[in-house]
């Protein structure tokens, strides 16, 4: 089963998305950076759901350690940021969803990035 790291501070969109994506794949929550990198220490993940905005390490900063850790799994960037695309562009990512989300848009990144 592939495994999935949402890495979100709202506690209510973590766990819908956990909900929703459950029945097809491990997912593993982490409401800060600094949770999400010692949850890097167990085992990979096949795709990481990150948003931006967090207290303490914030997207920006757990996706700068992952990669300097050598962890190389593709990164959805979701935030409520009208910018979001700039910025994860500017994170060298080129997935992302703004706040709200259409959920069949997400599911179809994640079927493109890791498969069901």
């Amino acid at each position: 089963m592939k495994r999935l790291l949402i890495v979100d501070d709202d506690l209510e969109i973590s766990r819908r998305l956990s909900a929703l994506l459950e029945d097809r794949y491990e997912v593993i929550r982490a409401t800060t950076g600094f949770e999400a990198l010692a949850e890097l220490t167990h085992a990979p993940f096949d795709l990481v759901l990150l948003d931006l905005r967090m207290p303490g390490l914030d997207g920006r900063g757990f996706l700068y350690e992952m990669r300097r850790r050598n962890e190389h799994a593709p990164v959805i960037v979701l935030s409520a940021d009208p910018n979001v695309g700039r910025a994860a562009r500017d994170m060298g990512v080129g997935d992302y969803l703004q706040k709200p989300f259409d959920v069949e848009a997400l599911e179809a990144l994640i079927a493109t990035r890791i498969g069901v």
